[in-house]
């Protein structure tokens, strides 16, 4: 008999977790600090479950994640895999995703995988893995539905226009880009090309690449493994490194953020995420280190910058209101709401 009740208490215990782990933990008294909710679903069945990429629109935030793709409009999530969309997706883990300007749905995912929503259709794009058939589909950047920038890990990059494909690759040539292995991609307001690659940074411009290094920049870009891009609202860019440099450049000066963990500033750890706010607040996402601290914790987190002060967010700071510190991207909603893809789930930090 005490068998059977312990039984049904470890049954009990799951099916509160089960309920319990996509709800605002504030709701029942013993949440995160206020202004965090998180949506962390273990099983994977109603929630994403560890989101790679972010992309917002004006109606919803939409999601890859490793079991599927997903949009949230406020009040509900839909999920779009193989078996909602009946097989239409293929059963992939979605790894990039971005929504264009007429609200066209890009996103890709393992064995260079790419599909599109548009119009309540889902398309996937076959012809396109022959030239990146056995990559991971790293970033996109939707222009339309009919026009978008493709990165693979190993592979390069692809741009899609007018149902054509155009692949670019390094050391093919005398226009190319750095390296076969592209990390992020920006579309700046003149639509010029930025790219983060592990052999620097580049700029698609009147059909030709030019290429930023720590060697073209005499060091001006301190790591050529850039990770990260961002846009401000005076048009500089925001460059994230491997090493944990964050650099400003505004088309002629460099400016440069070094490592400074011993003053509570930059930990050194890669920049994967990197997001600017309405006010002009630069979020930061970091991934694990791989060490651990003195009351051995591995260390990720967020980062908040406004110019002259670092903030410092983690799991134990926030009283768990982010579930994990691998932070993989971050994206800012019309509320000016920060949202955030971790590891454990996706979480929205809405205090300020």
């Amino acid at each position: 008999m005490n068998n059977l009740r312990h039984k049904a208490k470890i049954i009990h215990v799951i099916y509160l977790f089960v309920i319990f782990s996509g709800c605002d933990p504030e709701d029942f008294g013993r949440g995160p600090e206020p202004g965090w909710q998180y949506w962390q679903d273990l099983s994977g069945v109603k929630y994403p479950f560890h989101p790679n990429d972010l992309s917002i629109n004006s109606n919803s935030i939409w999601v890859a994640a490793e079991n599927g793709i997903f949009s949230f409009n406020d009040t509900s999530w839909t999920k779009y895999d193989s078996i909602t969309t009946q097989q239409l997706l293929p059963k992939i883990s979605y790894y990039a995703i971005d929504v264009s300007p007429d609200k066209t749905v890009w996103a890709g995912g393992s064995w260079g995988t790419i599909v599109r929503y548009s119009n309540g259709k889902w398309d996937t794009f076959p012809d396109a893995q022959q030239y990146i058939s056995s990559s991971v589909i790293t970033a996109i950047r939707g222009i339309n539905q009919t026009n978008a920038w493709i990165a693979s890990d190993s592979f390069g990059l692809l741009e899609y226009r007018n149902s054509l494909w155009y692949h670019w690759k390094a050391s093919e040539g005398s226009n190319t880009i750095p390296s076969n292995k592209v990390n992020d991609i920006l579309l700046d307001r003149q639509q010029r090309v930025w790219i983060a690659t592990n052999r620097g940074l580049a700029r698609y411009e009147n059909q030709r690449w030019e290429h930023f290094s720590i060697e073209t920049t005499k060091g001006q870009l301190p790591d050529n493994e850039v990770t990260a891009l961002a846009l401000d609202s005076t048009k500089r860019l925001w460059i994230g490194t491997r090493k944990g440099y964050l650099v400003i450049y505004d088309g002629v000066l460099w400016e440069i953020y070094s490592p400074d963990s011993l003053n509570r500033g930059l930990p050194g750890l890669p920049i994967l995420g990197l997001a600017i706010d309405q006010v002009g607040i630069t979020w930061i996402g970091f991934a694990l280190s791989n060490w651990t601290n003195a009351k051995g914790y591995r260390e990720g987190g967020v980062m908040r910058f406004d110019g002259t002060k670092w903030l410092r967010y983690t799991t134990t700071s926030t009283a768990s209101g982010m579930p994990g510190e691998y932070i993989d991207d971050i994206e800012i909603d019309h509320h000016n709401h920060k949202w955030f893809a971790i590891a454990g789930g996706v979480t929205r930090y809405s205090k300020e």
